[in-house]
């Protein structure tokens, strides 16, 4: 008898404790509680009419997923006011999750109509992410060339803003549709910009123009550039540098 109800005692704690904490995707331990308290108090301002407070409420619900599971649509209704209310960032929110399908019902057409809000707004991330989006609508009608030019457009916008992944993008889209040396050359160049801020894959892909250079004109220049942007790449932990220096510098 005594065994069986030290059983249940401990079954008790430990659905206890699982109340009272629960765990994010990140393996962050968070207060049930004290969420529920924060979010509540974010509820109360929204409630007043604070667009900003309505898109707290809906950040406290998803960055401590799943905790507010059964809050999913209010806290979704909540991001809707505030972006319906000019809130820059939740008509980001609301393009972004719907694109990706998270949250929102994939739509990618309703995500670009949020996104150009947003970017309208002068929220630094959308032009970016509008790049992306047509680039997707771009990947399931390749024969819509205006698809690749919009994306081009937005990925260029966001480049000029200093944006790296931008630079990255639209010069592999360069890369991908156009043949002429002057475009070539465009694109070398936003390559070398996102590089000379520190991104790992433009060092490798800027490394892979230069090697398709060398296999084309001969000129060891561009082999020795190529060698030493796998290898900067390899060192900051790129996986296909890694296998590229073990495969031609054994």
């Amino acid at each position: 008898m005594g065994f069986e109800k030290g059983k249940k005692i401990m079954r008790t704690v430990l659905l206890l404790i699982f109340f009272l904490y629960c765990v994010t995707a990140n393996g962050e331990v968070l207060n049930h509680d004290a969420i529920v308290s924060e979010y509540n108090s974010a509820k109360k301002e929204a409630d007043l009419g604070s667009d900003t407070a309505m898109l707290e409420v809906f950040s406290i619900f998803y960055k401590t997923y799943p905790v507010l599971a059964d809050k999913t649509q209010e806290a979704s209704n909540y991001l809707m006011k505030s972006a319906l209310a000019g809130n820059a960032s939740a008509q980001f929110n609301m393009g972004f999750l719907q694109q990706n399908g998270d949250v929102f019902e994939k739509n990618i057409d309703n995500a670009i109509l949020w996104l150009e809000k947003a970017e309208s707004n002068g929220h630094q991330r959308s032009s970016r992410q509008l790049g992306f989006a047509y680039l997707e609508k771009y990947y399931l009608n390749e024969d819509k060339i205006d698809l690749y030019e919009k994306s081009q457009f937005w990925f260029k916008k966001s480049a000029l803003k200093g944006d790296t992944i931008s630079m990255r993008q639209f010069a592999l889209g360069v890369l991908s549709r156009e043949k002429d040396q002057e475009s070539f050359k465009v694109a070398e160049n936003w390559l070398e910009s996102a590089v000379h801020n520190g991104d790992v894959p433009s060092m490798r892909y800027l490394a892979q123009y230069y090697e398709l250079r060398y296999e084309v004109e001969k000129d060891k220049d561009y082999l020795s550039k190529a060698k030493d942007l796998f290898k900067r790449a390899a060192e900051l932990g790129d996986s296909e540098s890694s296998a590229w220096l073990l495969k031609n510098l054994e």
